[in-house]
């Protein structure tokens, strides 16, 4: 298998589980490319939407406790992509939207915002609010541009990274910003692999493909995007004790080795679109 992000061979590194609609497991393997840091979990795309379908936050019920736990969250992204936009907002689109919370804290700063959802539930709770969700990409009109394109916690399932960042760009308007959260957490996993003798899937949730600091630079940097900040603060998330000092610990080792080492559990990256096509 090929590295989906920089072409190079994959290692088959382990074997995990992954769950469907209806309660339905099976397991699937992981690939690991050495090249780029990457981990791809070997699903396709109709197992990616049940999946999607049947996770806990695209369930109703959590709508609230989901709120409330990314609501101060969202709010920080955005006063890091409004450091690099200024003014230049006037729309946004926010791939994987889910209940619409960003959205709807979106629209109360005058920005014309719409949204993204392949989870059939929380797309139509969101619909119901009043919110312009398309169901696919595909969907969204051929001739819409947007100031601002957001993938929270979303990049992750695609199964075509590249086509999908090309895709954006050509929905970015000129100087337009990608801003993403990925989670980074390779590294645990190769730990949990190679030091303690245990299973990865835990460590790497539900992604189909696991990024790091590299790979998600060389997927940008090589579809037409400039990298323009890579945040490893990651202020406003609701957390358990134990994972918030996993937060501190690891945010202080970035800071005291210059940024050479990144192991905190997620990154923020706004990226410009650097060219008019690739």
């Amino acid at each position: 298998m090929k590295c989906k992000i920089c072409g190079h061979a994959m290692i088959e590194y382990a074997q995990g589980t992954y769950y469907l609609e209806a309660g339905k497991l099976f397991s699937v393997p992981f690939y690991y490319c050495k090249n780029c840091n990457t981990f791809i979990r070997k699903v396709d795309m109709n197992s990616i939407f049940s999946h999607m379908n049947a996770a806990s936050y695209t369930a109703i019920k959590n709508e609230e406790k989901f709120y409330k736990a990314r609501i101060n969250f969202f709010k920080y992204i955005y006063s890091i992509v409004k450091k690099h936009a200024g003014s230049g907002m006037a729309n946004w689109l926010d791939f994987g939207s889910a209940y619409g919370h960003f959205i709807q804290f979106l629209s109360k700063e005058n920005i014309d915002t719409e949204g993204i959802e392949i989870a059939e539930q929380v797309r139509e709770y969101a619909r119901s609010k009043g919110q312009k969700i398309y169901e696919t990409i595909d969907a969204v009109p051929s001739d819409k541009k947007y100031d601002v394109i957001s993938l929270i916690d979303s990049l992750y399932c695609s199964d075509e990274p590249v086509a999908l960042v090309r895709k954006l760009f050509s929905m970015n308007k000129e100087n337009g910003l990608l801003v993403l959260r990925i989670t980074n957490r390779n590294w645990i996993a190769k730990f949990k692999k190679r030091i303690l003798k245990k299973e990865i899937n835990l460590a790497l949730g539900d992604a189909t493909i696991s990024y790091s600091k590299k790979s998600v630079t060389l997927l940008l940097e090589n579809n037409g995007y400039k990298i323009v900040e890579i945040k490893t603060l990651e202020k406003g998330k609701s957390l358990p004790v134990k994972t918030k000092l996993f937060y501190i610990i690891t945010t202080i080792l970035h800071f005291l080795s210059i940024g050479l080492i990144t192991l905190t559990p997620g990154l923020i990256i706004v990226a410009k679109k650097s060219s008019t096509e690739v």
